[in-house]
């Protein structure tokens, strides 16, 4: 009896997610239309993130000199 339990909510479970599956897709809010346009600073806070995430990766040791001037010279780039 136990085993068919286990069986019967596992069925019920597939069942409701199949049943959910179907009916989200029919209803769908469109929240694109509430965003404001992309920033057109986007791109360069992307890459910047990248490269401070390299080299933050790369030189491990908080209190490196080389680190410091590599971080210094990326801020410094980065300037606008």
């Amino acid at each position: 009896m136990r085993v068919f339990s286990r069986q019967a909510v596992c069925l019920l479970f597939v069942f409701s997610v199949a049943f959910q599956a179907v009916f989200a897709q029919g209803v769908r809010d469109d929240l694109g239309v509430y965003n404001d346009p992309p920033s057109r600073f986007r791109g360069m806070i992307e890459k910047f993130d990248e490269d401070f995430g390299i080299l933050n990766r790369f030189y491990s040791a908080p209190t490196s000199a080389r680190r410091s001037d590599q971080l210094r010279k990326l801020y410094g780039d980065n300037l606008l």
